[in-house]
């Protein structure tokens, strides 16, 4: 073998050595983007990419290599030449998994110029690793089973919460890097390992206080935002929970009493409202509950409690609204079919992650809230005594022991990102006032209440999405539809 050809060998297994170093360099760099089989099953005939970003678990601990993955879908514009800009979705609750929506697509006009990416944050079920506690939802249904009173069912979800705790932190999971700056900054890193120089935002109930987030600390990435029933990061939610879902009923009775048929079927429609909480209270309903599987019998208590927690659950259902007198002035009335409704559905558990909540929720908001103020809120608004939104967090977040986040997470957010806000007037989670007072802090803004609509109008109203999708293919200026002025009224259902 002549010299040239030896070296020419030598050159070309040197070439292979290198490339395979290279490649072993890329295939460990972190963050990084591994395509993979999809993580839920994809609809018939959808069009996606799938795959796993692949990110440090605490950036905060620089002698941490631990890495968590975080299902990715990249729904494909129908467009045969998508703009270069995609939308980034993810979902609220904290906890809720965002990969559902791969199932929306006749629902997301976006899609016909720009690919859809869902993201399944860090923590959610999806994920790995998730923070789902199933013991949250055995406790829950024990106590529905046994008519546990508040303060045994506070207890019992410590109890709980503690034993998920423990059993995450015994594989361990880093709890404490669960929170929206994690996620924000798991956001940027997918942008950046895509390759995408810009690209459009969509954040729902929590996930808008994450959108902010990102708002704040990786603007240059962001073209525009849609914010649908904002949570802001200032807000201290359970101090001003209870408020929230009274305002909301009080506007709900306020439309009923200027509705001539509302009023007409419903005459003093709240003060029914006010009666029935009371008088359950004293002396709850009892309704018998079988369970198919098993053939157990379950007498049921609805308690006032229960009432004002039904009725809050319908506030936050736009599709509900218009039902809302109709069921209180029936359950006034003892309608044996509502009450076994009622009953049936308090067996119904929450599909959220709560390791996932309880970090955030634990670091994030309780920190800045007054124990004082929860309480005393909670017994504060008539008919709605002993009620509220999240009777065990409180209580949980002496448990959970993750550390409190800096003052800048209780910060509102300034920028000038275009951005549009989208409420509903009669939301009791997230009021269209807190969309309103968020909108003065972005300049490039465009704030829209839908006079029909509750909770995450995006998901029930065509004028929503209308409204989205012209802001889209134009942010810096106004969408062009006049839809959310020409809204028509709640149409009440009349007995």
């Amino acid at each position: 073998m002549n010299f040239s050809k030896k070296l020419s060998i030598s050159l070309f297994i040197s070439l292979l050595l290198i490339t395979y170093v290279l490649g072993q360099q890329k295939s460990q760099e972190i963050p990084r983007f591994e395509k993979a089989e999809c993580a839920v099953k994809i609809p018939k005939d959808e069009n996606v990419d799938c795959g796993y970003l692949v990110v440090l678990e605490n950036r905060q601990k620089q002698d941490s290599k631990k890495t968590i993955r975080l299902p990715i879908i990249i729904m494909k514009a129908s467009s045969p030449n998508p703009e270069p800009d995609p939308i980034l979705y993810t979902a609220g609750g904290p906890g809720a998994s965002s990969l559902r929506q791969v199932n929306a697509r006749r629902y997301i006009p976006y899609l016909k110029k720009r690919d859809y990416i869902l993201f399944e944050q860090r923590g959610t079920k999806y994920a790995q690793l998730a923070l789902e506690c199933p013991e949250i939802n055995d406790a829950y249904l024990e106590g529905v089973k046994a008519n546990w009173d508040s303060e045994r069912s506070v207890k019992k979800g410590m109890e709980a919460a503690k034993k998920c705790r423990d059993r995450l932190t015994e594989k361990g999971i880093d709890l404490s890097a669960y929170n929206s700056a994690e996620s924000a900054a798991d956001i940027e890193d997918l942008r950046k390992v895509l390759g995408y120089k810009k690209w459009n935002l969509y954040g729902v109930s929590y996930s808008t206080r994450l959108m902010l987030t990102v708002m704040r600390d990786y603007p240059e990435g962001i073209r525009s935002v849609l914010l649908d029933s904002v949570f802001p990061l200032s807000i201290n939610y359970d101090e001003t929970s209870v408020r929230s879902v009274y305002e909301s009923a009080k506007k709900l009775f306020k439309t009923c009493e200027k509705d001539a048929n509302c009023e007409k079927a419903y005459p003093n429609i709240e003060k029914t409202f006010y009666k029935l909480v009371e008088k359950a209270n004293e002396k709850p309903f009892v309704v018998e509950v079988k369970n198919d599987k098993t053939n157990e019998r379950y007498d049921i208590e609805i308690d006032g409690i229960d009432i004002a927690s039904n009725l809050y659950g319908s506030l936050n259902t736009g599709y509900k609204l218009g039902s809302i007198p109709y069921q209180i002035s029936e359950l006034a009335k003892g309608n044996k079919a509502i009450l076994q409704k009622m009953a049936e559905g308090k067996f119904s558990t929450s599909g959220l992650a709560w390791g996932m909540r309880y970090s955030h929720w634990c670091s994030e908001e309780m920190p800045f809230q007054s124990s004082a103020k929860i309480i005393a809120q909670s017994r504060k608004y008539k008919g709605f005594k002993g009620f509220q939104t999240q009777p065990v967090l409180q209580n949980v977040c002496k448990t959970w022991n993750v550390k409190p986040k800096e003052k800048i997470e209780n910060k509102a957010v300034k920028s000038s990102i275009p951005t549009l806000i989208i409420a509903g007037k009669y939301d009791p989670n997230t009021p269209s006032k807190w969309g309103k007072n968020v909108s003065k802090n972005l300049p490039n803004s465009f704030f829209y209440e839908l006079s029909d609509m509750s909770h995450a109008p995006t998901f029930g109203s065509n004028c929503a999405v209308t409204l989205a999708d012209e802001f889209f293919d134009n942010p810096n200026q106004k969408p062009k539809s006049s839809c959310a002025d020409k809204l028509p009224s709640i149409k009440f259902k009349i007995d």
